[in-house]
């Protein structure tokens, strides 16, 4: 069975090397973007299966954080996008893209965090069960 694929998109090293560390203790495979210009780069020319991207709803390039989430839904709609930011408004408007609501607040939670992706991929399960042999 294959380890799920994040994206991490975060300019911070400081923020962005925990997170990536962490993730990847918990057994998941992190593929590490500095700005939404590197994520769309990875996710169309990487050849490797993405699951989920994680990026900070003020990502730096040209889409910024809501306009890679934006192109990620209407490109490769497989793939779940969790936005988060620091500051409440941002959050609402990173709501607006997902039905479910704010994603994440900034500074992550490593478990909180860690909770959000087995949801996502538990879900995807559910959606997508595998074929009965």
């Amino acid at each position: 069975m294959k380890k799920p694929c994040i994206i991490i998109v975060e300019a911070e090293l400081a923020i962005r090397q925990p997170v990536s560390d962490y993730l990847r203790e918990c057994g998941y495979r992190v593929i590490e973007a500095v700005n939404t210009d590197e994520a769309v780069e990875l996710v169309e020319k990487s050849g490797v299966e993405i699951d989920i991207v994680l990026a900070d709803a003020a990502s730096t390039g040209v889409l910024g954080g809501f306009g890679l989430a934006k192109w990620i839904k209407s490109k490769k709609p497989e793939i779940d996008v969790v936005l988060a930011g620091s500051v409440q408004k941002v959050a609402e408007q990173a709501g607006e893209l997902c039905a479910e609501g704010p994603q994440l607040a900034r500074p992550y939670h490593h478990e909180t965090l860690h909770d959000k992706i087995k949801a996502l991929l538990g879900a995807r399960a559910r959606h997508n069960p595998p074929d009965s042999c």
